[in-house]
């Protein structure tokens, strides 16, 4: 995510996203740690809630993410989060080519 090709703003600094999306986008994350079903209050809620959660963590990263670089549009801020999503996508595909199970 470069400065002068996605960002534009003159204040930017990666602290300022780091805390951002840290903070708030991704505290929303922490009702997915209960996915078993035999755990779930509403036995047949978790999916619909780990779905809703992920929407939610989606939109609030954008919205943390155009408020710290002080984006002038969404679409902006969407670009740049799905940026980030696909370098953790590859990121985490890579590890689990590498370091994940042997199948026969």
């Amino acid at each position: 995510m470069g400065k002068p090709t996605l960002c534009g703003c003159p204040n930017w600094h990666p602290a300022k996203v780091t805390r951002a999306s840290a903070q708030g986008a991704t505290t929303s994350g922490l009702t997915g740690i209960v996915k078993d079903p035999q755990d779930a209050v509403i036995p047949g809620a978790t999916v619909p809630v780990f779905a809703a959660t992920a929407v939610w963590m989606l939109v609030a990263t954008i919205v943390a993410v155009r408020q710290a670089l002080d984006y002038r549009s969404t679409a902006r801020a969407v670009a740049v989060c799905a940026l980030g999503w696909l370098l953790a996508l590859a990121v985490a595909m890579a590890l689990g080519l590498f370091f994940g199970p042997t199948l026969s």
